[in-house]
C-alpha cells in the first residue's frame, strides 16, 4: 500500500504456481484490479497481454512463480520472496537461475525494498543477516490465537494395514472419519504421483527403467502405462521382464492415483480431489481444484508436494 501510494510497483513471489489463486485472491481483496499473474501454466497469448499489460503500468501488483522476477516493471519499489528457501525458486533447465540472485541484483540495481519471508531461512540468508549484508526481522509470537500442532507419528512396522497396502493406518482412517463426521477437511500428502511407483520382476528384482535416464519409470493407472517421470517418456508394462525373461512381472510401490483408489473404496460418499502434475494442465488448474475443494464441505485432498505449501482451509 505504501508503494501504491508513492507511485512505484510491488512484486510478489510464490514458490508453487498452486499457491498462486490463493494470493491472488487475498490481494484482490485488498486491491482490486491492481493485480497482474505471471506463471508457466499461462498459454503464450495470456502470457503476452499479461507481459504487456505489466509494462504498460496498468497494474501495479505482480503475483507469480519464480519467472516473474524478470518482469518489466518499470518503477519497482518492493520485492518479497515468500518462502525464500524454497528449491523451486533455482531454474534447473537452461537458462539456469537463482530467483532470490536476481531479485537481490533488481532490488540493488532499481532502489527496491527486498523482502524475504521464511520461518526455517535458507543458510545462505541466515549467512548474510549475520555479516551485516541484510537485516532480520523476526515474529516472537504467533499471529492470533494459532499454535503449533499436535504431531503424532505412527509406526507402521506395527499397526500395517494390509487393507490400504499400508497406506493408511488404522488410527489414520479412525482420525479420518472424525474429521469428516464433523463436516471437516482431511489433507493427505503423499511426494509421489502415479498408481504404483515400480515394475519390478519378482524373479530376479530388476526395475523396469527408462532406456534414456536409467531411472525406474512409473505406472499410471489411467494411461495404463509406464511413465518416466523425468524425460516423459511412455511404454507399456512389459509381459516378460527384460532383464532374465521371466513371466512375474509386478507393479509396486504407491503413488496419488493409488491413494486416491483407497480413498474411494473407505469413504465413497465423501468428495475426494487428486491434486499433482497429472491434473493440474492449463492455465487455471490449480484454481479449479481448490476451488472444488474448498466448497466441498467435508473432503479429502490427495496431492503431491503442492499441497504442503501453505494453504488456507479454515
Amino acid at each position: 500500500a505504501q508503494m501504491l501510494a508513492q507511485g512505484r510497483q510491488a512484486l510478489m513471489m510464490v514458490p508453487e504456481i498452486a499457491l498462486t489463486p490463493q494470493m491472488v485472491g487475498q490481494f484482490e481483496q485488498r486491491f482490486p484490479g491492481d493485480v497482474a499473474v505471471m506463471h508457466s501454466r499461462l498459454t503464450p497469448r495470456q502470457r503476452y497481454d499479461c507481459w504487456e499489460s505489466i509494462r504498460l503500468g496498468r497494474q501495479p501488483i505482480v503475483i507469480g512463480a519464480r519467472s516473474a522476477v524478470f518482469m518489466p516493471l518499470a518503477d519497482l519499489g518492493l520485492i518479497m520472496i515468500d518462502e525464500e528457501q524454497e528449491e523451486s525458486y533455482q531454474s534447473d533447465m537452461s537458462p539456469r537461475y537463482q530467483a532470490a540472485t536476481i531479485a537481490r541484483l533488481r532490488s540493488r540495481n532499481e532502489g527496491a525494498v527486498l523482502v524475504l519471508g521464511s520461518a526455517t531461512p535458507s543458510l545462505e540468508s541466515y549467512q548474510r543477516t549475520e555479516e551485516g549484508k541484510s537485516r532480520m526481522l523476526s515474529l516472537q509470537e504467533r499471529p492470533g490465537t494459532a499454535s503449533l500442532p499436535e504431531t503424532h507419528i505412527v509406526d507402521l512396522r506395527r499397526d500395517w494395514n494390509s487393507d490400504t497396502d499400508g497406506l493408511l493406518s488404522l488410527e489414520l482412517i479412525q482420525a479420518m472419519q472424525e474429521a469428516l463426521a464433523r463436516d471437516e477437511q482431511v489433507l493427505l500428502f503423499l511426494n509421489r504421483r502415479g498408481f504404483a511407483s515400480t515394475c519390478l520382476c519378482k524373479d530376479c528384482g530388476e526395475a523396469v527403467q527408462c532406456p534414456s535416464c536409467a531411472i525406474g519409470m512409473t505406472y499410471h493407472l489411467q494411461r495404463n502405462q509406464l511413465v518416466c517421470h523425468y524425460c516423459g517418456l511412455t511404454q507399456n508394462v512389459p509381459e516378460h521382464c527384460p532383464s532374465c525373461g521371466d513371466e512375474h512381472v509386478i507393479l509396486y510401490g504407491a503413488g496419488t492415483q493409488k491413494l486416491e483408489t483407497i480413498c474411494e473404496r473407505l469413504f465413497p460418499a465423501v468428495t475426494i480431489v487428486r491434486m499433482d502434475q497429472d491434473m493440474t494442465s492449463g492455465a487455471y488448474g490449480h484454481a479449479k481444484l481448490l476451488k472444488r475443494f474448498r466448497e466441498a464441505g467435508a473432503a479429502i485432498l490427495i496431492g503431491t508436494q503442492m499441497i504442503a505449501k501453505g494453504h488456507d482451509f479454515p
